[in-house]
């Protein structure tokens, strides 16, 4: 189940090249090792025990609360191994691998970069592959955010100590950013608690080691100080915005910032709220972007570098 390779990293241009085994798809047949099984009973176990859900009070708050559902429910009744394939997921976090943006913008530069083998998908979700790869949509998607980010602020990735992610879907992107560091980073997740034992299954199955907090207060137990960078692609940009101020303060100043956000989601105005954020931070050289090849989203990149 895990991938194994070998890391040549060129930290000046922000090439990366590692040479994995492809990975195995699980069949429906295919009867479920002991890890995995072990891994799902840990998965169940921790849904089960969550309290029962909130009502939401706002549009924003709303629709996520749905989604937690949905996941709860997929998780206890359906088989993990194919996790990738629940309509939660497919709607909420994956770049499908046939998506017009994906195949026209985003792999293009991924190729052209030399980053595609480093982008070999394993099987845990049980990913669908681009035709003609043995990569999907979705790791090529965060592999672009990654090149966008470095073209930008004229920093790599793996410039940085430690990463905090704020709504870090399944793992996908802490599982590329493990491999681009050689495993030299430290990552902090910080998520809702059905998203973070999602992502606890994904990532003790794809041998990637990271922090999982649901209170983001714990954020200085686990993380003293160090060259920090927060992505949060669209996930800030979707909390409501009476606790975006909490998160915020408890994780304190970065060094560097790659966010994505949408202009509006449900009720919140999200340029002036990216605006006033800009405004607190003086120190740090921010340029925006806006994402031309994403279709009906309205969306931005915002990066970050202290100066």
């Amino acid at each position: 189940m895990l991938i194994e390779g070998t890391i040549n990293l060129n930290r000046r241009l922000g090439t990366v090249r590692v040479f994995v085994q492809g990975p195995r798809i699980p069949r429906k047949t295919d009867a479920e090792s002991p890890v995995e099984i072990a891994a799902k009973v840990t998965l169940r176990q921790t849904i089960s025990n969550l309290p029962m859900l909130p009502m939401g009070k706002t549009r924003s708050e709303q629709g996520w609360l749905y989604n937690r559902k949905e996941l709860r429910t997929d998780i206890l009744r359906r088989d993990p191994r194919y996790f990738l394939r629940w309509p939660v997921i497919q709607r909420e976090m994956v770049a499908r691998s046939n998506a017009k943006f994906v195949l026209d913008t985003e792999l293009p530069l991924v190729k052209s970069r030399e980053w595609l083998n480093n982008l070999d998908e394993n099987s845990v979700g049980c990913p669908d592959l681009i035709r003609g790869t043995r990569t999907s949509g979705n790791l090529v998607h965060h592999a672009y955010h990654l090149i966008r980010f470095a073209d930008s602020t004229k920093r790599v990735v793996s410039s940085f100590d430690s990463v905090v992610e704020i709504g870090a879907g399944y793992g996908s992107m802490c599982r590329l950013i493990s491999r681009v560091s050689g495993g030299a980073m430290r990552s902090t997740l910080i998520d809702l608690p059905e998203f973070s034992a999602l992502q606890k299954y994904f990532l003790d199955l794809s041998g990637t080691t990271a922090t999982l907090l649901t209170d983001p207060s714990d954020i200085q137990l686990v993380n003293p100080p160090s060259i920090r960078l927060l992505i949060a692609t669209w996930s800030l940009s979707e909390i409501p915005i009476f606790g975006r101020s909490a998160i915020v303060n408890a994780l304190g100043d970065f060094d560097g910032y790659l966010i994505a956000f949408q202009e509006a989601f449900g009720e919140v105005d999200n340029n002036k709220y990216f605006k006033e954020f800009v405004l607190e931070r003086p120190d740090i050289k921010w340029t925006t972007e806006r994402i031309e090849h994403l279709p009906r989203t309205n969306s931005h990149y915002l990066f970050g570098v202290r100066e």
